[in-house]
């Protein structure tokens, strides 16, 4: 029973690795009624997914979340979206941690247009050891 104390919502779709420094490249895209309505279904099956308790509901909202975002990149491609560009969007799953992202971009991986919480990041590190810095500059 756990003593009544509800266990956390699936927070692992709330964490990404990601290159912050590469967008996925849509600016000067029109977004039709489609892709709107795309990007809806994919942000209610993402809510649904962070309170679902079950094994089994994860996974069928899972494949319905591929689905929505197979048919968002067709839809982008049409609107003149680059391929590339499309086809990351579609293959950029949020429920596989074992892999990065090669962009970032929080509208699509989060629906939110504006802020975070909390960000993580790992800046470029440079050794002082090695010639690019000298105590001379």
């Amino acid at each position: 029973d756990n003593y009544g104390i509800r266990p956390l919502p699936n927070l692992e779709t709330r964490f990404v690795a990601a290159d912050t420094l590469r967008g996925i490249g849509r600016q000067g895209v029109l977004r039709s009624d489609a892709v709107r309505a795309l990007e809806g279904r994919l942000r209610h099956v993402r809510e649904q997914y962070f309170n679902a308790r079950v094994r089994e509901d994860k996974l069928s909202l899972a494949r319905e979340d591929r689905g929505y975002r197979v048919a968002l990149a067709a839809e982008l491609e049409g609107l003149g979206f680059a391929h590339g560009s499309a086809t990351a969007v579609a293959d950029w799953d949020l429920y596989d941690h074992s892999v990065h992202a090669e962009w970032f971009d929080p509208e699509w991986m989060f629906g939110i247009s504006e802020g975070f919480d909390v960000v993580i990041g790992n800046p470029p590190y440079v050794e002082s050891r090695k010639s690019l810095l000298s105590d001379k500059q």
